[in-house]
């Protein structure tokens, strides 16, 4: 459902509001993401493969920036944000040990 929009995103290197429901406590919260890259990997609780979004959260009043990892399947609102990211920052803050799954010309 918002794989097409993130993968847009990662391509034209725009942030995202991301309000979404964590795996860890079921808590419902909105954080602003550069998103990095899509992926299929398998869901500890579900023992099923899920796509999953890498990326960067930004700071905010509780929280310092920091990587994320959200299961699209957590996602229940996402919108463009009018900010756009560098991708040679991004890849530098992720280090990612692998080649990225969606395409870019970053």
């Amino acid at each position: 459902m918002h794989k097409q929009t993130i993968i847009q995103a990662i391509q034209e290197q725009q942030k995202i509001s991301i309000y979404f429901k964590k795996e860890t406590d079921g808590q419902y919260v909105q954080r602003k993401v550069s998103p990095y890259d899509v992926f299929p990997q398998v869901n500890s609780k579900s023992k099923r493969e899920e796509d999953i979004l890498f990326g960067y959260a930004d700071g905010d009043v509780f929280h310092r920036p920091h990587p994320v990892s959200i299961y699209l399947k957590t996602i229940q609102r996402l919108s463009f944000l009018e900010e756009s990211f560098s991708g040679p920052e991004l890849r530098w803050l992720l280090k990612p040990k692998e080649r990225p799954n969606i395409s870019r010309n970053w």
